[in-house]
């Protein structure tokens, strides 16, 4: 057999060609694609892109994505340089995109190795910001923000809005039939959690993303990044279809936290997780409330959010609701001077009533000697109620078991049996259970009534995956 028509979309040795462009190098790897360093082949010194290849043939996603990108023009999303298919020596043919190269680190990295300020951090998120404004602007939702999608340039703090291979515009064709969207598990609205609530036993319904989501999944990743743990979900998933919300635990507020944690920054976090998507107000409105916040707040914005001696300022509790406001310009400077004030009198009592009496907020442990400098991940935290741990080794979360078999994966036959021994039959495809239980369960794997499974691909197929996207509709 031809050596050649075994090549592997998501393992192509440096050298190939796809399309005008050749292979150098391998960046990473998602649910549906791998990205390569690639040069224009002729043009070597037009300098390094990224070249997406699809992990199947004709993925209707990429498709879409390069759909959405060709509408976006923003220095803070990558821009597209190229789309078209790659012809495998098999006969098949797997699409690719070709966008701007963005030399830097993933968002969380950034911020456990270079220990940005309040201020750094709030000019990044306004960076971001003005990204889904754009985004909104070409009529897209991203729907999968989050900081393993962000790249930050170390030098210049640029951040980049990566990886849209989730987003969606008006009009989109849909692709799969799942209740909710593509989208990561920790940085679902609650609004999306509520549909899920309500529909979850009528799949002929389906969710449509709007940008408040966006938003809402800025603030996740802004707490994550500087608290170092994710927020409860601001409504539990399990909530009875009469709306009536569960005992959902208290999100603690970032200052709680990392009492280094700017007031500024702090409000902004929290009103974009407000439950109401109104509160959180549209992604342009939040930038220009980043922006306003890094231009005015005080020198406690200037402190290294992870420095190597615990702060000894008492944390001041926040209001989930914001008191900030950027829909009424011509005032924010007098609320700006307020919020202080605001912030500390409206909620404390609020605050400490709530609070169970078991839990102590947030520390960063002190510690001596030159390699004293505590990062996001290497913090000990002590977590208050509805504290989420981050997962070992970056946003890894269990997936849900999809409702209909993964492209490429192994069906039944006739008589509902799997070609493997261990191979059990689930929602229509071949899966491997695995040891462990949920708790065990990686990035790329799925739940199912509280086990791990692994899909089974025919050979040459199968996906790998570092992304945590939920099985999910359009």
């Amino acid at each position: 057999m031809d050596r050649r028509s075994q090549l592997n979309p998501g393992a192509l040795p440096p050298g190939t060609l796809v399309g005008p462009w050749q292979v150098t190098g391998w960046r990473g790897r998602g649910n549906y694609g791998t990205v390569y360093q690639a040069l224009k082949r002729g043009h070597e010194g037009s300098g390094l892109v990224a070249l997406k290849l699809a992990h199947f043939p004709e993925d209707k996603r990429f498709g879409r994505e390069a759909e959405l990108l060709s509408r976006i023009h923003h220095p803070h999303v990558p821009r597209l340089l190229d789309a078209g298919h790659w012809p495998h020596p098999s006969g098949a043919f797997y699409p690719y995109l070709a966008m701007e190269w963005v030399e830097g680190e993933p968002l969380y990295t950034w911020g456990q190795v270079h220990q940005p300020s309040s201020r750094q951090v709030l000019r990044v998120l306004a960076q971001l910001a003005r990204a889904l404004e754009a985004t909104q602007a070409a009529g897209g939702v991203h729907r999968d923000v989050k900081g393993d999608n962000i790249v930050v340039m170390p030098a210049e703090a640029q951040a980049y809005l990566m990886d849209f291979g989730s987003g969606i515009w008006t009009g989109a064709p849909r692709i799969t039939e799942e209740v909710l969207p593509p989208g990561t598990r920790p940085y679902r609205s609650p609004e999306a959690w509520r549909f899920q609530g309500k529909h979850r036993l009528h799949r002929t319904v389906r969710y449509e993303a709007a940008p408040g989501e966006d938003v809402y999944a800025l603030g996740v990743t802004a707490y994550r990044l500087v608290t170092g743990v994710y927020p409860p979900p601001a409504w539990e998933p399990s909530a009875r279809e009469d709306g009536q919300r569960s005992s959902t635990p208290i999100r603690s507020p970032p200052q709680v936290l990392n009492a280094r944690v700017a007031l500024p920054l702090a409000v902004l976090i929290e009103r974009m997780l407000a439950e109401a998507p109104d509160v959180r107000g549209s992604a342009g409105a939040m930038a220009e409330a980043l922006e306003e916040a890094a231009q005015r707040a005080g020198p406690e914005a200037d402190v290294p959010l992870f420095g190597s001696k615990r702060t000894q300022e008492a944390p001041r509790p926040l209001q989930e609701h914001s008191p900030v406001s950027a829909r009424k310009p011509a005032r924010r400077g007098m609320l700006w001077k307020a919020a202080p004030v605001l912030g500390v009198l409206l909620v404390g009592s609020w605050w400490r009533a709530s609070r169970p009496h078991s839990t102590t907020g947030t520390q960063f442990e002190e510690q001596e000697g030159p390699e004293a400098k505590v990062g996001l991940l290497h913090a000990a935290v002590t977590e208050p109620v509805g504290a989420t741990k981050v997962p070992p080794g970056g946003e890894g979360v269990a997936l849900d078991l999809p409702q209909r078999p993964l492209p490429g994966q192994l069906k039944p036959d006739a008589s509902g049996r799997c070609p493997g021994r261990s191979h059990t039959s689930l929602n229509g495809g071949c899966w491997r259970a695995l040891k462990g239980g949920e708790e065990k369960c990686a990035e790329d794997e799925y739940v199912h009534k509280g086990e791990c499974y692994a899909p089974v691909f025919s050979r040459g197929r199968q996906p790998t995956s570092e992304s945590s996207l939920d099985a999910g509709s359009p």
